[in-house]
């Protein structure tokens, strides 16, 4: 044991052998995500809403892959995930949908389905997998958030709010799940280069990240914090990371 009286058996921790369920592994972070763990040893269980977009994660990691195509907003297929998963040590919750546009002009259809994506459904999925990682006394949930959790730039006022809550619920999480042996970690990344700026189509919001003066994050820059996160040692939890492109503020 070391100074602390901790097994040194408990100050490294690895990915193989682990089990991950990774959401919005379709595109983006959870793609990249799921990648970065398969590299790391672990078996990861793939979810997103495009069947064909998965399926390019088997090319090379068939035999620790699992697919699962379904929405993270239906019940019965959170369902069938935690059923197929089985015994599961880390949850990434990668899923979320974005819409800016300045408040007046804004869609409450749009508000909602961000919310029932970026907050609801990190909250029921989190809870049927915490509650068998709490059965076994150990598990890892890693939310991703937003730097816009601490902040609201112009015609982000309604993603920036989930983001917000996202934060609230990771540091509940914390405190609710800690006694259980679960850690939960809040990934909060600044502007990334991922499909969602796609989504962005109002002319005032396309022309407010035209005037940016630096470059985005990749997706795999931010796949590399949370690996590096999720490979903490056994007695160390990363609490929050804030990670953003140079030159952004």
């Amino acid at each position: 044991m070391d100074a602390q009286g901790i097994p040194p058996d408990r100050l490294e921790t690895t990915l193989a052998g682990q089990r991950a369920i990774v959401t919005g592994a379709s595109s983006g972070i959870g793609l990249a995500t799921a990648r970065a763990l398969l590299a790391g040893g672990a078996t990861v269980v793939a979810v997103g809403r495009r069947a064909e977009r998965l399926q390019t994660l088997s090319v090379d990691r068939a035999d620790r892959l699992v697919v699962m195509a379904g929405d993270v907003n239906d019940a019965s297929f959170r369902e069938a995930l935690c059923n197929a998963a089985g015994p599961v040590d880390i949850l990434v919750n990668a899923a979320g949908i974005l819409q800016h546009a300045p408040f007046l002009e804004g869609d409450p259809g749009a508000w909602e389905s961000m919310w029932r994506t970026n907050v609801q459904s990190v909250l029921c999925l989190t809870q049927l997998v915490a509650r068998g990682m709490a059965s076994r006394g150990h598990g890892h949930v890693v939310n991703i958030s937003s730097i816009l959790a601490s902040r609201v730039y112009p015609y982000t006022m309604v993603y920036a709010a989930t983001k917000f809550a996202v934060r609230a619920l990771s540091q509940g999480m914390r405190l609710e799940l800690q006694p259980h042996g679960i850690k939960v970690t809040e990934i909060a990344p600044g502007l990334v280069k991922t499909e969602i700026l796609r989504d962005v189509h109002h002319p005032d919001v396309v022309a407010a990240y035209q005037a940016r003066r630096y470059a985005p994050l990749s997706a795999e820059q931010v796949a590399k914090v949370i690996v590096d996160a999720l490979s903490a040692p056994a007695n160390a939890c990363v609490d929050l990371v804030e990670i953003n492109p140079a030159g952004q503020a």
